[in-house]
């Protein structure tokens, strides 16, 4: 059996736009060849994402091999992945980020110095079309990533502890020893299987100097699914770990709260306003109801379109624009209000369902691996 420095498992599923660069940079690693296995795990692709991940895998520097993930989510691919993996130090790339050259050389160097069992770097949002450089941009800005430390480049070049980092290299026994992956966090897995690790005293460094290119949502639907699943499963892990994770997830939660509770305090108000008798007779109440919903919505309106010029303009002042002059036509700021709203109301719809995931059928593949014996 061939002996690997380390496994680079890529979780994919209809990757086909931005796979074969992603391969490509792995394959481009500096390091000897052959020092590296790529264990592409595909979730039931529809497109040519199989098809692209053998041709690239034909000649290549180092050996790739295609998986099969039936559940179709990356907790159970990078599951089935790190059980397939012959290397003690295991990597996650998605199919829609490009590592630079020297990434798992350096990443490898990190886990040896300091002795973690994470270590990963950051993230460069980029878009192709001009809808994607917006969101690129709104993703590059405090407002958008919320303070993540492997989101906010242009900071510290030093290394750091960090509560979560993207696209990074653990030692596989010790996520073996947490249980690994979750299979239940169809998002956020990453985040949950980072708190395990810390709470069981696991280190994770993050190494801003090395950055990743991330390939963001090309249509504003995209964006909304995204986001709205990055607040709904936050709560899942909630209601799971007992904790959050980080508690950056409670600004977009207050954000849409303070939205309900304008419209609340309006309904409320109504009858003051309009000295209407709530306990009046029964012809007047369906005129009361239309004009308290007229007015709960009225009164939203102008809350949101405040906040937006408030974030608009906080906005001209920390958050990065696409070049030249077409960025007038989606500008970041129109983005950012979709990314945080939507947050915001997954975080509730999360709170509303106790944290109860949705059924899925057949969860049998992509189990985590058992822990290991002490």
């Amino acid at each position: 059996m061939p002996e690997f420095i380390a496994t680079v498992i890529m979780p994919v599923r209809n990757e086909e736009r931005f796979l074969g660069a992603a391969l490509d940079a792995v394959l481009a690693q500096d390091l000897p060849d052959g020092a590296l296995e790529v264990l592409v795990v595909d979730g039931r692709s529809t497109d040519r994402t199989r098809e692209i991940a053998e041709e690239r895998g034909r000649g290549a520097r180092f050996p790739v091999r295609i998986l099969d993930n039936p559940e179709r989510i990356a907790a159970t691919a990078l599951n089935i992945g790190i059980e397939a993996a012959q290397a003690e130090i295991v990597v996650r790339v998605d199919g829609h980020a490009e590592i630079p050259p020297d990434y798992v050389r350096r990443l490898l160097e990190v886990l040896e110095r300091t002795g973690a069992e994470v270590a990963g770097g950051a993230v460069l949002p980029v878009g192709d079309g001009l809808y994607a450089q917006s969101v690129a941009c709104a993703m590059r800005s405090p407002l958008g990533h919320g303070g993540a430390r492997f989101r906010a480049r242009g900071g510290s070049k030093r290394e750091m502890d960090a509560d979560t980092v993207a696209f990074p290299a653990y030692r596989k026994a010790a996520l073996v020893d947490v249980g690994a992956f979750d299979v239940e966090m169809v998002r956020n897995q990453d985040d949950d299987v980072h708190l395990r690790l810390r709470n069981a005293g696991k280190r994770i460094v993050l190494v801003p100097s090395l950055v990743t290119t991330y390939h963001c949502r090309t249509t504003r639907v995209e964006l909304f699914r995204q986001h709205f699943g990055y607040g709904f499963w936050k709560i899942v892990g909630w209601r799971k770990r007992g904790q959050l994770s980080s508690l950056r997830a409670l600004a977009p939660a207050a954000l849409v709260a303070s939205f309900g509770l304008c419209a609340a305090l309006a309904i409320a108000s109504f009858p003051l306003i309009a000295g209407a008798d709530w306990n009046g007779t029964n012809a007047d109440r369906p005129a009361q109801l239309v004009f308290a919903a007229v007015l709960a919505l009225s009164v939203l309106v102008a809350a949101y379109v405040a906040y937006a010029i408030i974030l608009s303009c906080i906005s001209l002042a920390v958050t990065p624009r696409p070049p030249g002059w077409r960025w007038l036509l989606a500008p970041p700021a129109r983005i950012l209000p979709d990314m945080q709203i939507a947050y915001g109301l997954g975080f509730w719809w999360g709170i509303l369902r106790l944290g109860h995931p949705p059924r899925r059928r057949g969860r049998r593949a992509g189990q985590r691996p058992a822990r290991s014996r002490k």
